[in-house]
């Protein structure tokens, strides 16, 4: 049981970790207000 709560303490870090670097990504593109070209993923 002790590691079973270990394993959901270290998914919950390591999705807020995804998810603050997904926030800061959009919140560049968003303050950018262009479509950068040199991320060639978000262009398609």
């Amino acid at each position: 049981m002790q590691e079973f709560i270990a394993q959901i303490i270290n998914g919950l870090s390591l999705g807020s970790i995804y998810v603050l670097l997904a926030t800061g990504f959009n919140l560049l593109l968003l303050v950018a207000l262009i479509i950068h070209f040199s991320y060639p993923q978000v262009v398609v």
